[in-house]
């Protein structure tokens, strides 16, 4: 898309003269390009101004402020590519520090939202613990699962403070996202504050989730994790030691199953490249860049609910059984082998 401004020559005073060009740069473009440029169509991006659009206007000194759409498009589609902010000011026709504004104050805007189609919210109502364990067990057969759970890094710019905590396990500054998703793709949970050399494990005992489970105030079930966590009534990992044909059949229901969050990241960066490290770092400090992190989770959600191009979520099936809830052992060792003979010998 070409920038907003159309030099047109020079003035009596020797400055240079502009004229805008139409307001909403949208117009031009078919969906498909839309969505290509913005990981949105134009109905999701009117939305999500709608929504978040009114902590985006600002007082300033300036003649004329961006409006929240242009915030919103700057935003989007550093969001969607990582590139550079003068790139990105350049193809809007604003400079690089307003370019930087727009997408500290759009990110910031999406990750205080209290709005439904951007939450991120675990299963609390019985309703919704009923739905989310029933289309899990369409999945693999795998009962009352409540959530799938894994961490994944984000490259940042090495922060001044503490630099060295951020040196991920792959050698480069991260923050260790975690994060827990349901069978749709959805995030229930995110948590990314953490540096890159902080281990899974640790994430998840000090987070706010983890912290519910540990304590008895979530609902009953299960979250699925890999080998990196620790074994609990409600948090179900992997057998190493694989000694029937029970123990193989829970594994592969289990791994089938807990992919799902794989998928999860996997979409997650592939419409928003900046969390990627082909698309670089973010270029923030760890605080601004948790803020984008969770903007983009938000976004991911808003973009699965509102069915947006190029998300596949085939993981159900039609026809789901009854989810049986039955009381399980305290002991996570216990629990794991009850499961397995009940459900996958």
């Amino acid at each position: 898309m070409a920038a907003y401004l159309l030099l047109l020559g020079r003035g009596r005073n020797g400055r240079r003269v502009v004229a805008q060009r139409p307001s909403d740069p949208l117009d031009s473009l078919t969906d498909e390009e839309v969505v290509s440029r913005y990981r949105l169509n134009k109905r999701g991006i009117q939305k999500l101004v709608q929504l978040i659009g009114g902590g985006l206007e600002r007082p300033t000194k300036r003649s004329k402020a961006l409006t929240p759409l242009q915030q919103v498009l700057t935003a989007l589609r550093f969001f969607a590519t990582g590139t550079f902010q003068s790139a990105i000011g350049d193809l809007h026709g604003i400079s690089q520090p307003a370019a930087s504004r727009a997408i500290s104050a759009v990110a910031a805007a999406i990750a205080a939202s209290d709005d439904p189609e951007l939450a991120v919210s675990f299963p609390h109502d019985p309703v919704d613990v009923r739905r989310t364990q029933q289309e899990f067990f369409r999945v693999a057969g795998f009962p009352r699962v409540l959530g799938c759970l894994d961490g994944t890094m984000v490259p940042i710019l090495a922060p001044h403070d503490d630099e060295y905590l951020y040196v991920c396990r792959k050698g480069y500054h991260a923050i260790n996202v975690q994060a827990v998703c349901d069978a749709r793709l959805l995030f229930t949970n995110v948590v990314c504050q953490f540096p890159g050399s902080t281990h899974d494990s640790f994430v998840w005992r000090q987070s706010g989730l983890g912290t519910a489970f540990e304590s008895g105030d979530m609902p009953s079930g299960f979250i699925l994790g890999d080998s990196a966590y620790v074994l609990r009534p409600w948090l179900m990992t992997p057998k190493l030691h694989v000694a029937s044909t029970a123990d193989a059949a829970y594994n592969a229901a289990h791994m089938k199953t807990r992919n799902l969050i794989e998928r999860a990241f996997g979409v997650l960066k592939s419409r928003f490249r900046c969390l990627h490290k082909s698309g670089g770092c973010l270029m923030y400090s760890p605080e601004a860049s948790a803020n984008i992190i969770l903007a983009c989770c938000r976004l991911h959600n808003f973009c699965i609910r509102e069915g947006m191009p190029d998300v596949e979520v085939d993981a159900c099936v039609n026809n789901c059984q009854d989810v049986p809830l039955g009381e399980y052992p305290a002991d996570g060792v216990q629990c794991r082998e009850r499961l397995i003979n009940e459900r996958f010998a």
